[in-house]
Parts: C-alpha cells; structure tokens; sequence
C-alpha cells in the first residue's frame, strides 16, 4: 500500500474472510479446554450440586447455541457451494464458500463438545475441565 500509494485490491475481502475462519477454526479447542467466557461467581457461592446443575445450563446452552448456528448456515452454504460464490469485484475475487463451510462444521463440532460435556455432567456427575489460570496452567 505505500509503495503504490493505494490499497491492494481484494484486501479487504481476504482479512475479512481470514478472520472469520481464523476464529471459528479455534472454537472447539476453546470449548474443549474450558477457554469460553463463563463467571466464577454463582459456582463460588453454591454447593456440588448447584454446580453440576449450572455447568450443565451452561453446556446445554452453549451446545443449543452452535448447533443452531450450524442449522441457520446449512443453506446458505450450500447455496454458497453450488454457485461458487465470490466476494469482490475486478481483480481479486475472494471465495466465499469455503468460510462458510469452516463456520458450519466448526460450530457442529462445538455443538458436539459441548454435548460431551452435558452428558458427562448428566451420566456421571463430572463437571468438564475448568477454564486455564493465568498462567497458562489447568
């Protein structure tokens, strides 16, 4: 960009398409090390029990959540897929399918996770790992 004075063209369209991508290829390794938002101070407050029930809320929402989101981008994915969608004009045209295929199978797989976690809760009365510490330690 300051070598020619003006914007590469089709920038705009690969970082916004990257980043999405870039996120949703983490979403489940989130899931799966405890690394979501969620609060300690309703399970600092409350008994075992109380716990179990509110990670379970927690994991049934969060796996309704995903799984919604993968039901709600199925058409438009494939939709995506059979017209080979692109993003931009001129130059430089962005694939667009291929990210809605990683935001599709990426959000069933935190669906997934988050199912494992409430059978656990539910079946055996395991609360999933926790969130990592500061420092990086489970």
């Amino acid at each position: 960009r300051g070598l020619f004075n003006r914007p590469l063209p089709g920038t705009t369209e690969i970082i916004a398409n990257s980043i999405v991508s870039i996120a949703f290829l983490q979403l489940t390794h989130a899931v799966l090390i405890g690394g979501m938002i969620r609060t300690g101070v309703l399970d600092d407050r409350v008994g075992p029990r109380a716990r179990l029930f509110l990670a379970a809320l927690g994991n049934l929402a969060g796996m309704c959540f995903f799984l919604l989101l993968a039901i709600g981008v199925w058409e438009p994915m494939w939709r995506a897929i059979e017209i080979l969608e692109y993003q931009g004009e001129g130059g430089l045209r962005v694939p667009t399918y291929p990210v809605r295929v990683v935001i599709f199978s990426m959000s069933l797989l935190a669906s997934l996770a988050y199912a494992s976690f409430f059978a656990r809760i539910v079946f055996r009365g395991q609360l999933p790992r926790q969130p990592l510490d500061g420092a990086g330690h489970g």
